[in-house]
């Protein structure tokens, strides 16, 4: 599953510093088709960073919360932005990376404790494509 934005997030405006380049989302999602795993798109109407040809199923504005925490619950992991989505999948234990580029002081209100070793909050403003592979191949595989 790929949130790769929130345009409804925490804040009334919504901030393109809280997230990743489209360009990166993309390469992201490449790689993941290139593992032979399918994406699911999940998020706002607005949400859409992602090129239509990489996205096996697009259910942006679909679902209400809880259909979209059912959709969370049945993924193999999640890549996510700062936004509620990944909380769910990691309480709920599912493999989860996610990019946190803004407010970082709030982190420790929003992870389970202690910290499960296949949660990944990436403070890097850059990260790389291959280390988010590495990272999520270690629970795909």
């Amino acid at each position: 599953m790929l949130q790769p934005i929130t345009s409804r997030g925490n804040s009334l405006l919504f901030q393109q510093s809280r997230y990743l380049s489209k360009y990166f989302w993309n390469i992201l999602a490449t790689e993941i088709r290139n593992m032979n795993y399918d994406i699911l798109l999940l998020g706002c109407p607005e949400d859409s960073y992602i090129d239509p040809y990489l996205v096996t199923y697009s259910a942006l504005g679909e679902f209400n919360i809880p259909q979209c925490c059912s959709f969370i619950l049945k993924s193999r992991f999640v890549f996510s932005t700062n936004s509620w989505m990944w909380q769910i999948a990691s309480y709920a234990g599912i493999p989860s990376w996610i990019s946190w580029k803004t407010n970082k002081q709030w982190v420790p209100l929003h992870i389970p404790e202690p910290k499960p070793d296949n949660l990944c909050i990436d403070f890097d403003d850059s990260p790389t494509i291959s280390s988010v592979i590495e990272f999520s191949k270690k629970y795909l595989t």
